[in-house]
């Protein structure tokens, strides 16, 4: 099937022993009923990867009995079973809600972003042929058809936050407040989490057409805790102090996902407060609190360990190409020793630990500029999971989840998992990256 074009999953089961959920047994752990969960949940990753969702509903069916399933990034909500042939009201109302409502709020109901359309044909023309406009072996023509590839439906992303006033000039914390809806063509994701559960990321090479340049924009769900920095505050702070060579993403936009479509009528005081400095049209002072696109799982089962989701874009200036792309070890090293050096300086001039050095952190980049022939650099990306040092140094001695990506991670945290992630932890990574990279890509004596 088409998972660009799904709207609401049904499920029909013709077992009891292979139905996902059990009346007195909620989760059976049978082989069957573990498989049943595991593809019902596959399938709503599958839509939340290939469209703009915040949530993705599903109907069960068992013989005569109904569940209603609701996904989103904080897990999935179940509701009761009922008898949908002695009580058709239920799921009638149910479905009356999801199509009959007055768009957009039908396609809202169904867990669609309100924040993303599709894009009229002739954008959608003009996003299909833009790789034309750069040469055919660079960077950014290779990413910008892979975005328009056939079969992938071409989206215009309404992006609403603070941005680059000129496109150019990253983001720190002393740039202006000034906070703006970008109009962005999107199509296929250039990444996508495999996972329901999570952040979510998504990364999309997208055209500007305000700023009429391609860029990379990273969709996510961040927690919401104030005790987490943001990964946009982690870049600000990189960019308090920039060095004429840092080899980190330049930030030119930031912002949580809006769920109104006048929500470009609201301006923040600052990034981190969610306060309203002008009133909408259409009514007294809301919160911008009340309208970020939030997980609502946590609320539906009434769970409070479970702290809630908000939906968060990113506007990078850098398209470039995975770590894996790199030809030959002499440009290996060169990206792993400039990412490095950037590590280097977020350590010691931001007082900042990355804690997730891993292949899929460092990209090639290929610069403008640069002699003809000459090796892509390394840039280290991804500072979602950093801490201050001050952070770390407070975290001592409490309980804490280790943050990293596992195969890349120092033998020592895994080992010792109450142990605080150290500089050192982060250097051990950047020396797996580089016998994991060379292992899997250079003939030696175990190939």
């Amino acid at each position: 099937m088409s998972w660009h074009w799904a709207e609401v999953l049904v499920e029909v089961e013709h077992s009891a022993e292979s139905f996902p959920f059990s009346p007195n047994d909620f989760l059976p752990q049978g082989k069957k009923p573990r498989i049943s969960r595991d593809q019902i949940t596959h399938h709503a990753a599958q839509i939340a990867a290939t469209q703009h969702r915040q949530s993705v509903l599903l109907v069960l069916i068992l013989k005569g009995d109904a569940r209603l399933l609701h996904f989103d990034r904080n897990g999935a909500a179940v509701s009761e079973p009922f008898d949908y042939v002695s009580n058709p009201e239920i799921i009638g109302e149910f479905f009356y809600r999801a199509f009959c409502s007055p768009e957009p709020t039908a396609k809202a109901c169904r867990g669609h972003d309100p924040t993303a359309k599709l894009a009229a044909i002739e954008d959608a023309k003009f996003f299909r042929a833009l790789h034309e406009r750069y040469g055919q072996s660079s960077t950014v023509a290779k990413a910008l058809k892979r975005a328009a590839s056939e079969g992938w439906p071409i989206y215009q992303l309404d992006v609403y936050g603070m941005w680059s006033e000129d496109g150019v000039a990253p983001l720190n914390h002393a740039s202006p407040r000034n906070m703006s809806t970008h109009r962005c063509l999107v199509g296929r994701p250039e990444y996508a989490s495999s996972s329901m559960v999570g952040r979510g990321t998504k990364c999309f090479v997208v055209w500007d057409l305000e700023l009429r340049q391609p860029l990379l924009i990273k969709d996510t769900w961040r927690p919401d805790s104030v005790d987490i920095r943001t990964e946009a505050e982690n870049y600000m702070t990189l960019w308090d102090i920039p060095l004429q060579d840092m080899f980190i993403p330049t930030l030119l936009a930031t912002g949580d996902v809006l769920s109104l479509p006048n929500a470009t009528t609201l301006h923040y005081e600052t990034t981190d407060t969610a306060r309203c400095s002008e009133s909408m049209t259409t009514g007294p002072h809301p919160s911008v609190m009340d309208l970020r696109q939030r997980t609502v799982t946590q609320d539906l089962v009434k769970d409070t360990r479970l702290a809630s989701r908000i939906h968060h874009r990113l506007g990078l200036a850098e398209i470039c190409s995975p770590l894996q792309d790199f030809v030959g070890p002499y440009e290996l090293l060169v990206a792993v020793y400039t990412a490095i050096q950037a590590h280097q300086y977020a350590y010691e001039r931001c007082r900042l630990l990355h804690q997730d050095i891993s292949v899929g952190n460092i990209l090639l980049y290929e610069r403008p500029n640069a002699p003809a022939g000459s090796s892509r650099i390394g840039l280290l990306s991804d500072w979602d999971l950093a801490k201050t040092r001050e952070q770390i140094e407070k975290s001592k001695g409490s309980p804490h989840l280790i943050s990293g990506t596992w195969q890349f991670m120092s033998a020592v945290l895994q080992y010792m998992y109450d142990k605080p992630h150290e500089l050192s932890d982060d250097l051990e990574s950047f020396l797996h990256v580089l016998n994991w990279s060379a292992l899997k890509y250079f003939p030696h004596s175990l190939s």
